[in-house]
């Protein structure tokens, strides 16, 4: 979906960095509420289930408890390929 697209974009401007709900939610929705952190939730269930191996045991799109999200590319990936990829 859209909303997917967009919170794939905003982890991949900041891969390897974790990313809080509240700035997700100001980039991807557009809104700082203070507690809708379950539709960021189901977006990155959402996304796991579509590029992960096994989306029980994450290995690009991690759970940071009490901070955020971050996403972590494989070693292969080059800083030109991600660029790419955001662009």
């Amino acid at each position: 979906s859209h909303l997917e697209f967009e919170l794939l974009h905003c982890l991949l401007q900041r891969h390897g960095q974790t990313v809080s709900p509240s700035d997700i939610l100001k980039e991807v929705w557009g809104y700082d509420p203070d507690d809708d952190i379950e539709t960021i939730r189901v977006h990155v269930r959402h996304l796991r289930t579509k590029l992960e191996p096994d989306p029980r045991h994450p290995q690009f799109i991690k759970t940071v408890y009490g901070a955020g999200y971050c996403l972590e590319l494989p070693q292969t990936a080059s800083s030109a390929e991600v660029n790419d990829v955001v662009s």
